[in-house]
């Protein structure tokens, strides 16, 4: 099989003739062996085959410099005793370079993990919601979206005014939009829907659109003190203006008793309508209830959760897309943050891990996250939350952010990009965007606290293998990644202001701290470290031998990147691990061909069609 429409190919052969099997292969390439104007700018369209096989090769490009003409590329080789060919020559190509699939083990760090990705950014403003009291502090906010506008909206949303937190004006109230941030009180409609009782209040309203009779529910809360009641009440409107007279739906608890909060009412679909609210008194804090028709409700079932928080005010939603349950829920608890939980039963409520999606600010609009309300846009996986909170002197507002939901599932599931953290819990390390040697992120460390921040790894043991990782150097630093054996020191390469702040330093298994010649200075490096099975230790700046030590270990059970206590904030790239060999193949790469095309009765390619390998071309 033969890569078509690419137009140059040349035959990889080692000068060496050595007989290794699935071995990371560095083909470099110069201007002297590779004409560099037939490959895209970015090396995207090279590929690598084996011919003998009939196989694509999987590989990796560390570094391609069209303007120099310069590159070094990883390909891992099932049989260097087969026959190599690496093609190129196709504008239209993209790239297929994977570390994951070159290397034993690896880590690019382009998945999200860390609080940058755990948590979405506050809102730096709340939203301007209109208020029939005309103090404009919006709370306790649930939201429909519409595909099309429903009476001259796509959103709706239902909330509470609740200015110095004062009870007596916590009434449900209306309000619409077409973009989810720019809301109105639409016309013809006065708010608030209900008036509380004497001596008494309404709260926590949700709204519900029951597309069977294509209209708006909304339930809320009635606390009446004088009759020692509370009831879930409901009113209706077919237009969003005008509403029915709400009326007390069958769950009624006394005041003084065991009481359910925050309800929130989903419909799934004709004749299945659920309810949760807060309990107390529920080990779970969260109950469960069932309906044909979103009126009548049935006994309370108690729910489970993996989240070690006491939930408080939540809302949930129902996810097709997903076949989940979604839950935003605050905690009862100071800081008050916003957390997430999803289920395929409404009963049974997970997530991967206890750190809140949005936590609560400082000196900010939004000290105490009091409850959310969510949407979610499966075609372009976005979630978008409207959330109530308050400054900490009782002013409340509503504010609006939103995220990609995969990112955020994906950094509360990751185990820290694959890295186990230890040691400070102040300093910090997160995913970032700021700086990267290659695709769009790194790892970042943020030291300068006691005790040591670490991050470990534990990659595949290999007896004889090169780890490698790309470092960018601030400046002054005290950080150093260590290879590390089942006992004993670290063979450790790293940045030590207080042994040299001119040179890199390493250190061997007697734990000696010593300079290398390889001069500090800001930007990428590369750090490597050979560990062999005769007990050679070989350590590598930017390519080049710092360090050879013997008596040192012949395996590694995991990598650590170490932040000691000097104040830094360092990036690591392209964490990878190859194998070695005593004798490695060495790489010449021959002359290069054109492709000529060859008339087919099947048809014939143009030099720009995109397509996969197939038999089309020949030498």
């Amino acid at each position: 099989m033969i890569y078509a429409p690419w137009l140059y190919k040349r035959v990889l052969t080692d000068s060496n003739s050595t007989a290794v099997t699935a071995f990371q292969v560095r083909v470099a390439l110069t201007a002297d062996n590779f004409t560099f104007a037939h490959a895209n700018s970015d090396g995207s369209d090279i590929r690598f085959w084996d011919a003998t096989s009939g196989a694509a090769l999987p590989y990796w490009i560390e570094s391609w410099d069209a303007v120099a003409q310069t590159a070094v590329i990883w390909v891992k080789v099932a049989d260097m005793t087969h026959t190599l060919e690496m093609y190129y020559g196709c504008r239209t190509a993209t790239s297929e370079s994977s570390l994951a699939s070159t290397f034993e083990d690896s880590c690019d760090f382009e998945t999200p993990f860390g609080l940058d990705d755990m948590q979405i950014d506050n809102a730096a403003e709340p939203l301007t919601t209109p208020t029939y009291d005309e103090s404009g502090q919006m709370m306790h906010t649930s939201v429909v979206k519409f595909d099309t506008a429903w009476h001259g909206y796509l959103y709706w949303m239902v909330g509470t005014p609740y200015p110095a937190s004062k009870e007596t004006l916590e009434n449900p109230s209306i309000l619409a939009s077409n973009d989810g941030e720019t809301w109105v009180v639409p016309g013809g409609l006065t708010n608030p829907l209900d008036e509380p009782p004497v001596g008494g209040h309404l709260a926590d309203p949700n709204l519900v659109y029951n597309p069977d009779t294509d209209e708006l529910y909304c339930y809320y809360l009635k606390m009446d003190r004088g009759a020692n009641l509370q009831s879930l009440m409901f009113t209706k409107s077919s237009d969003g203006v005008t509403w029915s007279t709400p009326a007390a739906l069958n769950l009624t608890w006394a005041l003084d008793g065991q009481v359910e909060l925050s309800p929130s009412i989903v419909r799934k679909a004709t004749g299945e309508w659920h309810y949760w609210a807060h309990d107390s008194v529920e080990a779970s804090g969260i109950v469960h209830r069932t309906s044909a028709d979103g009126l009548t409700w049935g006994a309370a079932g108690a729910c489970t959760k993996t989240l070690a928080i006491t939930p408080w005010h939540l809302n949930v939603q129902w996810v097709p897309s997903k076949n989940q349950y979604w839950m935003l829920c605050s905690n009862n608890a100071v800081p008050q943050n916003l957390y997430m939980m999803v289920s395929s039963d409404g009963e049974a409520w997970t997530w991967p891990s206890a750190t809140p999606i949005i936590a609560a600010g400082s000196g900010t609009w939004d000290v105490q996250i009091y409850t959310g309300s969510h949407i979610y846009a499966s075609t372009t996986d976005t979630l978008r939350i409207w959330y109530s909170a308050y400054n900490g002197t009782d002013t409340w507002h509503t504010g609006y952010v939103e995220t990609d939901y995969s990112d955020l599932l994906q950094a509360h599931t990751s185990d820290d990009g694959g890295w186990t953290r230890t040691g400070s819990t102040i300093s910090k390390w997160l995913r970032s965007a700021e700086q990267y040697k290659r695709g769009g992120h790194s790892g970042k460390q943020i030291g300068g606290k006691s005790p040591e921040l670490k991050q470990t790894r534990k990659p595949a043991v290999l007896t004889d293998a090169y780890y490698e990782i790309d470092f960018y150097d601030p400046g002054p630093a005290c950080v150093m990644w260590k290879c590390k054996p089942i006992t004993g020191g670290s063979l450790m390469i790293g940045a030590n202001d207080s042994i040299s702040a001119a040179y890199y330093v390493t250190s061997g298994r007697t734990w000696s701290y010593t300079a290398t010649t390889a001069p500090r200075s800001v930007g990428w490096h590369k750090f490597g470290t050979l560990v062999t099975s005769g007990s050679v230790a070989k350590m590598y700046v930017d390519d080049t031998l710092v360090k050879e030590a013997t008596g040192q270990h012949a395996a590694i059970v995991s990598n650590e990147i170490g932040s000691l206590i000097v104040d830094s904030t360092t990036y690591w790239d392209d964490f990878r691990v190859r194998k070695y060999a005593a004798t490695e193949p060495s790489i010449v790469v021959g002359t290069e061909v054109t492709m000529r095309r060859q008339r087919r009765s099947v048809r014939v390619y143009d030099e720009n069609e995109e397509v996969t390998p197939w038999l089309g071309l020949t030498t």
